[in-house]
């Protein structure tokens, strides 16, 4: 018992002599934060290259930031001043849109400098890859049937890996190719990426909207990948369309969006795997925050008779 009460006497003391310390946290200069892509030039398509200019926030700074859309926005092709980015009517993006004259070509070279008053001279930097073609589709109509989850359809997507280094993102769209469908796959490379969703969070609908992965596994090799994705669409003429287009990317857009993914992924919590360590979000950006990117895609269409 006296054993006890000494403890007791003790958890009272050390309780009675604790002082609550608060340790002010720098906060960090605020930069300007770009996101923006660039694709080669599409027929029949948006060709439309959207520029978004944020301004960061401090660690305890709640406020949301608009756009900044009184900077000055140059553009360079190929070491070559090109033009200055406008400013659109909604006066949310910054754009430019191409012509077949002059839109970007596989080998070409982009820069961006931002000038703003309030801020350093931010500036970003990308290269136009080549396609990567799709050599063989296999279509299964009718995947799997769900009144939960949804009817599924899945396209078997064939291609060459070549030799160096690559990075690729597949993803689904419907005929306009405005807004990324959820897609998922079983093949390995991607399903083993931090950032893809768990099985127990695909059951329950946690389902990428584009499927990022590289060639480790398969480097300079001939690959197949399925992709599956609910089945609905655009209707145009009696028919659904969908188009599935293999992205050749930059290791900075796979690193940018895969760390954008892996820290949404860490910010959530269930009751089987629990809270994960915060990550900090990958930049390619000089004396800014964010991504400049370019890539090359190949495009199929897929499509439904009603």
């Amino acid at each position: 018992m006296r054993i006890f009460g000494w403890i007791f006497i003790l958890t009272l003391f050390a309780s009675s002599c604790e002082k609550e310390l608060l340790v002010p946290l720098p906060e960090p200069t605020p930069k300007l934060v770009i996101e923006s892509y660039l694709r080669v030039f599409k027929f029949n398509s948006n060709n439309k290259m959207l520029f978004e200019l944020r301004k960061s926030s401090g660690t305890n700074d709640t406020t949301t930031y608009g756009i900044v859309n009184d900077a000055v926005v140059l553009l360079y092709k190929n070491n070559v001043f090109f033009d200055t980015l406008k400013i659109d009517t909604s006066g949310e993006f910054y754009n430019y849109n191409f012509t077949l004259a002059n839109a970007p070509r596989t080998g070409d070279l982009f820069k961006v400098e931002i000038i703003h008053p309030d801020f350093p001279l931010t500036y970003a930097s990308t290269k136009i890859l080549d396609a990567i073609f799709i050599t063989d589709t296999v279509i299964t109509p009718i995947y799997s049937l769900s009144s939960s989850t949804g009817n599924k359809t899945k396209v078997d997507i064939t291609f060459q890996d070549p030799p160096e280094d690559n990075y690729y993102e597949i993803v689904v769209t419907d005929l306009s190719m405005v807004g990324e469908r959820s897609v998922y796959t079983t093949f390995s490379s991607v399903v083993n990426e931090s950032y893809y969703p768990k099985p127990y969070d695909l059951l329950n609908g946690s389902q990428p909207t584009s499927l990022l992965f590289s060639d480790k596994d398969f480097k300079d090799q001939k690959v197949t990948i399925d992709v599956i994705y609910p089945i609905f669409g655009e209707i145009f003429d009696g028919e659904y369309v969908q188009k599935i287009s293999l992205r050749h990317i930059t290791k900075e857009q796979y690193d940018f969006k895969t760390s954008v993914l892996e820290h949404l992924k860490s910010k959530q919590s269930d009751i089987l795997y629990g809270v994960s360590e915060p990550l900090t979000l990958k930049s390619y950006v000089t004396n800014g925050y964010g991504i400049f990117a370019g890539y090359n895609e190949t495009i199929i269409d897929i499509t439904y008779k009603l």
